[in-house]
């Protein structure tokens, strides 16, 4: 998890400096931003999560107790986020195949997140 952290934090580096040569809006480019920056989170959630659940295992906390369950559990979050990212970029290219206008799709996207966050 940590090595793919660090290659979602190189792509965004180098992300940040095209959006810097073309100033230009794209929507594309955007969302392929946004993604890598919810797996970032996601990947490091998990390794932390990871460093956390070890020693509760070690020391005979799991699987029993809430806690375990807990720190297992929050990682999970990001992913589903990431996850609802990749069904709304497909749903997007889907509408623009067909040239139908795509308006609710982001705060519908918005509204799932805030649902599952609270």
């Amino acid at each position: 998890f940590i090595i793919t952290s660090i290659l979602c934090y190189l792509e965004i580096q180098s992300f940040q400096t095209s959006f810097d040569v073309d100033p230009v809006p794209r929507t594309g480019k955007e969302m392929r931003l946004v993604f890598l920056q919810v797996l970032l989170a996601c990947n490091l959630s998990r390794a932390i999560s990871l460093s956390i659940e070890i020693p509760l295992w070690s020391y005979g906390y799991c699987p029993s107790s809430w806690g375990c369950t807990l720190v297992h559990m929050i990682p999970n979050l990001p992913f589903l986020t990431a996850y609802s990212l990749l069904a709304l970029f497909w749903a997007q290219l889907a509408l623009s195949i067909t040239n139908q206008h795509n308006s609710s799709l982001a705060p519908l996207f918005k509204k799932w997140n805030i649902i599952l966050y609270s």
